[in-house]
């Protein structure tokens, strides 16, 4: 048996898959285990506290200027941090979920063999259970042992050590029962820097003040 603690904040991003896979292949015998090996990864749109909220710069209307024209300006681009589209929050900066929880990904270690067996690119569709102001779309993983034991890193979940990332969204108002669709592109599931989103359509509302 294989028992690790190879799991990032972003689940992949601690190189697990390509770790505990040639630890697998080179090391358990057959019929043997990796304990945990069973996870999935959720993406779920979230409302954060006002207080919390991370405006774009073009959302902020400084002293009454009007800063929209930075959306699509390319010179922005150089400025903008690493962490600048998808950031790591705290849990309490989370109000609710706009979506009944549901993974984007189940992987289970001991039926993969290789880490080319991932999917690379995830279609999403979801449906809002309330209304709200989706301020971006909120990362986190459940980590499954048997049928009675599993924890999760929800922001909703009693607190663990992992903290979870938001990839950031410009602020839109959803109703119930409306549908996001988005596409998760992993093109180096080991590096949440090369993640990709894309909400489909890209169509946003004015949000109350």
């Amino acid at each position: 048996m294989i028992i690790h603690e190879q799991i990032g904040d972003e689940l992949l991003t601690e190189n697990m898959l390509d770790n505990l896979l040639d630890l697998k292949r080179r090391c358990l015998k057959p019929g043997g285990r990796i304990l945990p090996a069973v996870f999935e990864l959720f993406l779920e749109p979230v409302q954060l506290f006002s207080d919390r909220r991370i405006p774009f710069l073009w959302e902020q209307p400084v002293h009454g200027i009007d800063f929209s024209i930075l959306r699509d300006d390319p010179q922005v681009e150089r400025f903008k941090p690493p962490d600048y589209g998808c950031c790591l929050l705290e849990p309490s900066s989370v109000e609710t979920l706009l979506c009944a929880p549901r993974p984007v990904l189940r992987l289970d270690l001991n039926h993969m063999d290789s880490p080319d067996q991932l999917d690379k690119r995830i279609d999403v569709a979801k449906t809002t259970c309330r209304g709200g102001r989706m301020d971006g779309l909120m990362l986190y993983f459940r980590v499954v042992f048997d049928d009675h034991l599993a924890f999760d890193t929800s922001p909703l979940s009693a607190g663990t050590h992992w903290r979870s990332r938001l990839f950031r969204t410009p602020a839109r108002q959803l109703a119930v029962g409306e549908k996001i669709e988005f596409e998760l592109g992993l093109t180096d599931p080991a590096d949440v820097h090369s993640w990709t989103f894309e909400i489909k359509p890209p169509v946003d509302r004015p949000v109350p003040e």
